[in-house]
C-alpha cells in the first residue's frame, strides 16, 4: 500500500487506497458526534449525563484529531462545513423562535429557552422576551436550550446552570481541534494552497474536465476519464498521470454522461429538498403551529421544568394534548435536531467529493446510507401530503447546474487551438480526429502504443499543431488522406490506396510477399526504423528495401532509439514536414 506523506510526516489512511478518503469518513462523524454531545446535555440524571458527555466528547475530539492526522484540506473543508451548516441552521432557527417567543411567554409565564420568566403571567414586554429567547439559541449558547442543543433533539430543557458550563466546554473542544490542526501542520498546509502543486495541478485537471464533458456530452466510458485526459487534453509538456478527475462529480460527469449526471442531480436534489423541514413541524417562519405551543408547554410541565398557570390566569387556557398523544408523537424540535445533524454529515460527504474521487469507494457511502436511511425514518413519523415543490425546485437546481457547468466548458473549448471528433469506442467513445484551426491538410495516422508510447495521443496533438494538419485516427479515411502514417503492427491490417503518400514508422516484421507489394506501390514511400534493432524488424526492412530500390521509395533511420520512438517524435515530425 501507497504511504503518503507531508513533509516528513505520515499521513493516516487507516488502510484506504489514499488519506483523502479516510478524511471523507471523519468529516461525515463530526455532525454526528457533535449532536450527541449537545443532544447529551438534555439528560435528567446527573451521572448519566456526566457519563454521556464525557463518552461523546472523547468521539467529537477522536473524530476531529483523526481528520487532521490525514492532512486532507478536502477533509478539513468537508468537516467545517458540515459543522458550520449545523450550527447555522441552529442560530437561525433559535432565532427565528425567539422572534416569536413573547407569546408563548405571555401564555405559559416561561421563556422559550425553558425557565421561569419574571414578565407578568398574562402580558409583559414581549420584545424583552423576544430578546432573552434569541440569545440563547447559538451553537455555545447559555441557557436552557442552545441553538445546538435545540436542534440536536435535547428532549427537555438543560437547566440555566449548566449554561456556563456547556458553553465553556463546547468552546473548548473546537479550540481543542484548532490547537491540534495548527501544532501538525495541517493548518499552515491549508495556508499554502494557493502555491501548491496538488492545487494547481487539479485547478489544469477541472478546466479540461470541463472541455471534456462539453464536447462529449455522451461520456467517455467508465474509468476512462484520467486516460482521456492524458491521451487528448493534458498540455504535452505535463508528464502527471491520472486515473481519475480527482473529483467525484467531474468523474462521472465525463464518464457516463451529460444525461445521467442530470439525472443523478435532479433525483439527489428532489430528496434534498423533500428532507429540507421537518415534517410537521412549523414553517420556515419560525413559528410554533397552534397545536405545537400547547403540547409543548405539557411536555415541560410533565417533566417539573416549567409551571403552568392557573387556570383563571389568562383569559383563555388552551386545551392540552392528552398524555399518551405526547408520548407517542416526538416534537418537531426533537426532529429538527436529528435531522439537521444527518443532513449536515450528508453535507460532509458531498463537499469532500469535490476535491477527491471518493465517491467511487462503496465502503465510504456506509454511513451517507445509514443518514439516508434516519432522514426518511423521520420523515415517516409525521407524513404529509408531498407537494410538487421539491420537483421544482429539483428540476431548476439540475438546469442551472448542467448550464452552469456547459458554460464553463465551452468557454474553455473556445480558447483550445484544437478541435477533437469522437465516436463510439470498445470502452465508451473517444477521439477519432484533432484539427487545428484553418488546418488545411489531411494525415490518416494508425497508431500503435508499442511504438509510440502510451500517451500517443500527445504526439499526434504536436504534431496537428506543428503541421497544421487534421489528424484521422484508424478506419478506411486514408483514401481522403494527403499522407497515411502506419506505425508498428498497422501495416499487417491496412492497406492505403495507390497513389497516396505513405510513411511506415517502425514498421513489424511481416511476411516478405506482403512487405514487398507495399515497397513497391505506386506513390512515394518513407520507411523509418530505428538504429536500435531490438527485434529485428530494421535490419529485415533494411534489407527488404535494398533488394528493391525504386524511385520514390526512401529510407530513414531515427537514432537514438530502439521500438518505442517515441524520444525521436522530433525526427519523425522533420520527415512528416517534407
Amino acid at each position: 500500500m501507497t504511504e503518503y506523506l507531508y513533509g516528513e510526516t505520515l499521513r493516516w489512511s487507516f488502510g484506504f487506497e489514499s488519506p483523502n478518503k479516510a478524511a471523507a469518513i471523519f468529516a461525515c462523524l463530526l455532525p454526528l458526534c457533535w449532536w450527541a454531545w449537545a443532544a447529551s446535555w438534555g439528560i435528567r440524571r446527573a451521572g448519566l449525563r456526566i457519563s454521556a458527555l464525557v463518552v461523546t466528547a472523547g468521539a467529537f475530539l477522536a473524530a476531529g484529531t483523526c481528520l487532521v492526522m490525514t492532512f486532507s484540506r478536502g477533509g478539513l473543508v468537508a468537516g467545517l462545513a458540515a459543522l458550520g451548516y449545523v450550527w447555522a441552521l441552529a442560530i437561525w432557527r433559535g432565532r427565528r423562535r425567539g422572534e416569536n417567543g413573547g407569546n408563548s411567554a405571555k401564555i405559559s409565564g416561561v421563556s422559550d429557552v425553558g425557565r421561569p420568566s419574571r414578565l407578568p403571567v398574562c402580558g409583559g414586554n414581549s420584545r424583552r422576551d423576544a430578546r432573552s429567547t434569541s440569545l440563547n439559541f447559538a451553537p455555545f449558547g447559555t441557557g436552557g436550550a442552545s441553538g445546538a442543543v435545540a436542534e440536536a433533539g435535547a428532549d427537555g430543557a438543560v437547566p440555566s446552570r449548566q449554561g456556563g458550563a456547556k458553553s465553556w466546554l463546547s468552546a473548548a473542544l473546537v479550540v481543542a481541534l484548532v490547537c491540534l490542526a495548527v501544532w501538525s501542520g495541517l493548518a499552515g498546509r491549508s495556508a499554502e494552497s494557493l502555491g501548491d502543486a496538488s492545487v494547481t495541478h487539479r485547478i489544469d485537471l477541472w478546466k479540461a474536465g470541463l472541455q471534456m464533458a462539453c464536447e462529449n456530452p455522451a461520456g467517455f466510458g467508465s474509468g476512462q476519464s484520467g486516460r482521456e485526459f492524458m491521451q487528448w487534453y493534458q498540455a504535452t509538456d505535463r508528464t502527471e498521470g491520472y486515473r481519475t478527475m480527482v473529483n467525484s462529480y467531474l468523474t462521472f460527469l465525463v464518464e457516463q454522461g451529460r444525461g445521467m449526471f442530470a439525472l443523478a442531480v435532479f433525483g439527489f436534489l428532489v430528496f434534498w429538498f423533500s428532507m429540507a423541514s421537518p415534517p410537521g413541524s412549523p414553517k420556515s417562519t419560525g413559528k410554533e403551529s397552534h397545536m405545537e405551543a400547547p403540547r409543548r408547554e405539557a411536555v415541560d410541565a410533565k417533566e417539573g421544568l416549567i409551571h403552568l398557570p392557573h387556570k383563571n390566569t389568562c383569559p383563555a387556557e388552551p386545551e392540552l394534548p392528552s398524555a399518551a398523544a405526547e408520548a407517542a408523537v416526538p416534537s418537531h424540535l426533537q426532529i429538527s435536531g436529528i435531522r439537521t445533524a444527518f443532513r449536515g454529515s450528508i453535507l460532509a460527504f458531498l463537499v469532500a467529493g469535490i476535491f477527491s474521487t471518493t465517491m467511487e469507494d462503496w465502503g465510504l457511502w456506509i454511513i451517507p446510507a445509514c443518514c439516508i436511511i434516519v432522514l426518511v425514518a423521520t420523515r415517516c413519523l409525521r407524513p404529509r401530503a408531498l407537494t410538487l415543490r421539491p420537483l421544482v425546485r429539483g428540476l431548476c437546481g439540475t438546469c442551472a447546474m448542467v448550464f452552469g457547468l456547459w458554460l464553463a466548458g465551452f468557454s474553455q473549448s473556445r480558447s483550445d487551438l484544437l478541435a477533437r471528433t469522437f465516436a463510439p469506442s470498445r470502452e465508451g467513445r473517444s477521439v477519432v480526429a484533432i484539427a487545428p484551426k484553418g488546418g488545411k491538410k489531411t494525415i490518416w495516422f494508425v497508431p500503435d502504443a508499442a511504438v509510440l508510447g502510451p500517451m500517443y495521443g500527445k504526439l499526434l496533438r504536436s504534431l496537428a499543431l506543428e503541421t497544421k494538419s487534421e489528424i484521422l485516427l484508424g478506419g478506411n479515411e486514408g483514401a481522403l488522406a494527403d499522407l497515411v502514417v502506419l506505425a508498428g503492427d498497422a501495416v499487417n491490417g491496412h492497406r492505403p490506396d495507390d497513389g497516396v503518400p505513405l510513411l511506415l514508422l517502425a514498421p513489424a516484421k511481416m511476411e516478405e510477399a506482403q512487405a514487398r507489394a507495399i515497397l513497391g506501390r505506386k506513390g512515394r514511400v518513407l520507411l523509418l526504423f530505428p538504429e536500435i534493432d531490438e527485434d529485428g524488424r530494421s535490419s529485415f526492412w533494411r534489407n527488404l528495401a535494398g533488394q528493391n530500390p525504386r524511385d520514390g521509395l526512401v529510407c530513414r533511420e531515427l537514432g537514438g532509439v530502439g521500438t518505442q520512438v517515441d524520444w525521436a517524435w522530433d525526427q519523425v515530425m522533420d520527415c512528416i514536414r517534407e
